[in-house]
């Protein structure tokens, strides 16, 4: 079970433009307000790293250091048991995250990642 940080509810996912778009609403004190983020997503070379730029955090319309969150955003993924590493120098925040490498107890090889108008296909075969 995966629990959003205190104060922010209903999250929303929206992909489109070759982004992705993660919006929640956030509640702090008397203070009400929509906080979202933009993110690229890739593979690296490997095809074993999956790769997220986070290119934008605003609460309502006033931009967020997306550095505030990355405590947060680094508990998350624990909290999925994903292994992931911050990108030191990169132009944009970007965290790599190691892709299992088992689904459903099969070993298997992802061959592309793919950003589809409302949807991420991920794409490949069983290892073997």
């Amino acid at each position: 079970q995966h629990r959003l940080p205190p104060g922010m509810r209903d999250p929303r996912v929206a992909i489109r433009d070759g982004e992705v778009r993660i919006g929640s609403v956030l509640r702090k004190g008397k203070i009400q307000t929509v906080v979202w983020l933009v993110a690229d997503l890739k593979l690296t070379d490997e095809n074993t790293v999956l790769e997220i730029q986070v290119s934008g955090l605003k609460a309502g319309l006033i931009p967020f250091s997306i550095e505030r969150f990355q405590q947060e955003i680094t508990d998350s993924l624990k909290r999925a048991k994903l292994e992931m590493t911050w990108v030191e120098g990169a132009e944009e925040v970007t965290v790599r995250v190691q892709l299992p490498d088992r689904f459903e107890g099969k070993s298997v090889q992802i061959d592309r990642l793919e950003l589809q108008e409302g949807g991420l296909l991920f794409s490949g075969r069983p290892r073997g």
